[in-house]
């Protein structure tokens, strides 16, 4: 330390020691990055200052990664990132692999903590490639680790747990028993995810003695708090509170300061309290992780800080409170969906197999049979979804004009139908497109390949039910579109209805129950009524946990029919069923396996429902569910409608 001191302190123009008063400063701050950071800060400065006077590019370089810690520790991750970026780029100039390596991780690891999935995975499949050109296999357990952490996120727990196995057998390969107890630590939070806290509890203590016994302070502050989360999960409150707190003081007593940590664990700490019903503990603790969580502009955070934050303002009857906080945890669940994390998570995986079975990849005969069949098959259900898309507005030709001329008058129709176009059908199409492109580059092979059927064939059912309202939408606001009233007999619909979605409700275990007598005779336009109860009931299974139930009922009235659909789902507030049937509405929700909704579906069964001069409406408490109600006027004799 006396030497360093010496070597910093000599004038700034004594040259011949220029480049060891840069590495002096470096290794300085480097001393000083958990215990001073303002030290830290004050040498990384002043070393990047003379290393750009004298062109001493490594100095630099050091510096800035220096800098990154010190705005990591201070929870600026835009910082964060903006001087990895710079490190990145004089790294790669400088073509060394050891800082090339460290600095894309790093900035793979921060891109993680802002919800940025997407640059993540780039940067981690940058590191592979490096690692594995410089037969390296030393980092690819621990790049394989982070892998299964964001597979985690995803709450895609079978692959995170299929990655975990991957870094811990390449950890034992090198005998590197330090990322096999970091694979011990992350496998204990997917087992505690999936409620198998045996296991958890023998992966995580297996981890604290590893940790403990090799003094990694760093890593004890995050086992802890895992160890904790364990005891949450079994609503064991008192026991995860004395692990918290000893991941709190262990963050404080090694200098780390870290407030990603401090604000994960704060929320926690805050589910803890309100267990055990110490509200206002609770509150102060979620609030002081809900601010962290904003400072280091944390979506995933910030959405679980506001998730706690309703639950307790809820609790205490500040309704308003809890409204917000809800629309903050719904906000930011939102903007983590729309980033398209699990197609690039899916992808990503493709690439991986494909770089770690190389040598098991089939002759060149064969693979050019293989993609050329396949590329086919998938070629034509594009088209066949293009085409589906394109015929009923080429008849429609002569009133495009009148169609688009109604969209530009129209902002929220324009908005709702860029959201479909862009999200629900661009999405997935993209997706397709993307994965015939790996494996149009030999990316991927024909069994790999045959491993995404069934999630292409969810994607292709989604693509076909919402160009379905998508088409029936575009109809609807053609000048001229007509309705068709004839009797028929609403039992049929529901039945039809009901067995087209038997497998979305299966697979929720959900109950559906047709109480509508079978001799309803509905004068309407068969077609329209089809779409909103079809509508209706995919709503229902969308936000209607597992092992749920709907009920369907129709009461006769003096002059109408009034049909209703019940379920016992998620419900939503009173300010937002008031505004869900309103022209200008722009509520997005989920369902409560985060499916996505762009409210078309509810716009075209209220447009139907008018059309055939009936109304609808909604009645629902928040976590107890809803009940959608329309009516339909009764008829002696057909009188057509237009």
């Amino acid at each position: 330390d006396s030497l360093l001191q010496i070597v910093v302190s000599k004038n700034a123009n004594f040259r011949t020691s220029d480049t060891l008063h840069v590495q002096a400063l470096n290794l300085l701050a480097k001393k000083y990055s958990t215990t001073n950071t303002d030290s830290l800060l004050l040498f990384s400065e002043k070393a990047i200052d003379i290393s750009k006077s004298i062109g001493y590019s490594s100095g630099e370089l050091t510096a800035l990664i220096n800098l990154a810690s010190f705005t990591t520790n201070r929870g600026d991750l835009t910082k964060t990132i903006s001087y990895y970026k710079k490190a990145k780029e004089i790294a790669f100039k400088l073509n060394k692999y050891t800082y090339k390596l460290f600095v894309l991780r790093r900035l793979s690891n921060t891109y993680v903590y802002t919800g940025n999935h997407t640059e993540a995975l780039k940067g981690y499949l940058e590191a592979i490639d490096l690692a594995k050109k410089n037969n390296d296999k030393k980092p690819l357990g621990g790049i394989y680790l982070n892998i299964a952490t964001l597979y985690h996120s995803q709450n895609d727990y079978q692959d995170a747990l299929s990655f975990y196995q991957m870094a811990s057998d390449m950890s034992l390969e090198i005998d590197d028993f330090f990322v096999s107890a970091q694979a011990s630590n992350n496998l204990a939070i997917v087992y505690s995810s999936i409620k198998e806290y045996e296991k958890a509890m023998q992966n995580i203590d297996k981890a604290i003695l590893y940790f403990e016994e090799n003094k990694k302070p760093e890593w004890l502050v995050h086992a802890y708090a895992v160890k904790g989360s364990i005891y949450l999960g079994q609503k064991k409150y008192s026991n995860s509170l004395e692990w918290y707190d000893k991941s709190l003081n262990s963050n404080l007593n090694q200098g780390f300061d870290d407030d990603l940590i401090k604000a994960n664990v704060l929320i926690e700490m805050a589910n803890a309290n309100l267990g055990l019903k110490k509200k206002d503990l609770a509150e102060n603790q979620a609030t002081e992780g809900f601010n962290l969580a904003k400072k280091m502009n944390s979506l995933e955070v910030s959405m679980l800080a506001a998730e706690v934050l309703y639950h307790i303002k809820k609790e205490k009857g500040k309704n308003k409170e809890a409204l917000k906080y809800l629309e903050i945890q719904k906000e930011a669940s939102d903007s983590i969906t729309k980033s398209g994390n699990k197609q690039t998570l899916a992808l990503f995986k493709a690439k991986t197999n494909y770089e770690n079975e190389k040598e098991k990849i089939v002759a060149e005969n064969e693979k050019k049979l293989a993609r050329q069949r396949l590329y086919s098959i998938f070629s034509i259900i594009i088209f066949v979804v293009l085409l589906a898309l394109a015929i009923p507005l080429f008849l429609k030709h002569k009133k495009l004009g009148v169609l688009f001329k109604e969209l530009k008058k129209s902002n929220n129709t324009k908005d709702k139908l860029y959201s479909v176009i862009g999200h629900d059908l661009k999405g997935p199409i993209s997706g397709l497109q993307s994965l015939l492109t790996l494996f149009d580059m030999g990316a991927i092979k024909n069994e790999e390949l045959l491993g995404f059927i069934p999630k292409l064939r969810k994607d292709v059912d989604g693509i076909f039910f919402t160009l379905n309202n998508l088409l029936e939408w575009g109809k609807s606001q053609l000048e001229g579109d007509k309705t068709e009233p004839t009797f028929f007999k609403l039992q049929d619909i529901i039945e039809n209805n009901k067995t087209l979605l038997s497998e979305l409700a299966a697979k929720k275990s959900i109950t559906i129950t047709n109480d509508i007598s079978t001799n309803v005779p509905l004068f309407a336009d068969q077609n329209q009524i089809d779409i909103v109860i079809r509508n209706l009931m995919s709503n229902a299974i969308k936000f209607t946990p597992k092992n749920g139930s709907i009920h369907l009922k129709c009461i006769e009235e003096n002059n109408f029919f009034e049909i209703s659909i019940t379920d016992n789902g998620i419900g939503m507030p009173e300010e937002v069923s008031k505004k869900i049937f309103e022209d200008d509405s722009k509520i997005t929700t989920f369902g409560t396996e985060n499916e996505k909704g762009t409210g078309l579906g509810l716009t075209l069964c209220k447009e139907m429902v008018e059309k055939n001069r009936g109304t609808i409406w909604v009645e629902s408490t928040l976590n107890k569910g809803s009940i959608f109600y329309f009516t339909i006027p009764k008829r002696t004799k057909p009188v057509l409608e237009k």
